[in-house]
């Protein structure tokens, strides 16, 4: 839902498109997530689910059931394309707010540049950079998939953490008569009281581990996930100050980080 909210601006008449179009997304992202999870562990034992190749493990298993296991690579290209086009949305969309992040001044200068179709590459080529180094990592660890669960509940959490921002945000927010669509009062404030509560809920049960992730102890385990949210909110205080000394520079161009003289110290 945040990916499509940076798209917004292009939508015809958002006030009353955007809110269906979410609607529409919610039902249908609950029906296939929730059945096809729902395959999975009927399908599979507990103990034989793989975070990772749940998905390949799942359709094999049908395929091998049905002797039809000549579809499995053929299915297994139609989920590269299917992801290959998935992954495109998730890699420009960041990039996008980190653009808008930019050109607000939040970020350096160098961060703003696009190419001629508008495409933020400097900062794609950050994010690949970054991202390549998580991939890396894997290599470095005992057990994929307990790598792959800590970086889902650390992302998960900070997601959450997000939501709950957005969710105080529209708490706020008063009516507004001129928009072209409008949530009743009491709906609204259920919806967000409800939110507030399924992200937090939702933050705590990302403290413990899945039975399934091997770890050496739900005490160390939490402790990363900890970490792991502050070193990556971090960055939020940093380009906050980096923002406040630009303002000050251009208010007072003498305003400059670095060693002053005994006077100006005096």
């Amino acid at each position: 839902m945040e990916l499509a909210g940076v798209h917004v601006g292009d939508i015809e008449n958002p006030q009353k498109n955007f809110p269906k179009a979410v609607g529409y997304s919610v039902l249908i992202l609950l029906s296939t997530l929730l059945f096809g999870s729902l395959a999975i562990a009927i399908v599979i034992p507990k103990g034989d689910i793989q975070f990772v190749g749940g998905i390949m493990q799942t359709f094999t298993t049908f395929f091998n059931a049905f002797h039809l296991s000549f579809l499995i690579p053929v299915l297994a290209l139609f989920i590269v394309i299917g992801s290959a086009g998935g992954s495109v949305n998730w890699l420009l969309s960041p990039a996008k707010g980190l653009l808008q992040a930019a050109e607000h001044g939040f970020l350096p200068a160098y961060f703003s540049v696009k190419n001629q179709h508008g495409v933020p590459v400097r900062i794609l080529i950050a994010q690949a950079i970054l991202v390549s180094i998580l991939c890396f990592a894997i290599q470095l660890v005992s057990s994929i998939n307990s790598y792959y669960w800590v970086l889902m509940a650390i992302s998960t959490s900070l997601y959450m953490i997000m939501y709950m921002f957005m969710f105080a945000a529209a708490l706020k927010l008063k009516r507004d008569p001129s928009s072209g669509y409008q949530i009743p009062k009491g709906l609204r404030t259920f919806s967000i009281f409800s939110g507030l509560t399924g992200c937090a809920i939702t933050i705590f049960v990302g403290l413990f581990p899945s039975p399934d992730a091997v770890v050496q102890s739900k005490l160390i385990y939490a402790f990363i996930v900890v970490i792991g949210l502050f070193v990556l909110i971090a960055p939020v205080g940093l380009l906050w100050r980096y923002k406040k000394v630009s303002l000050m520079n251009e208010i007072n161009p003498s305003f400059a980080p670095g060693p002053r003289s005994s006077n100006e110290r005096l």
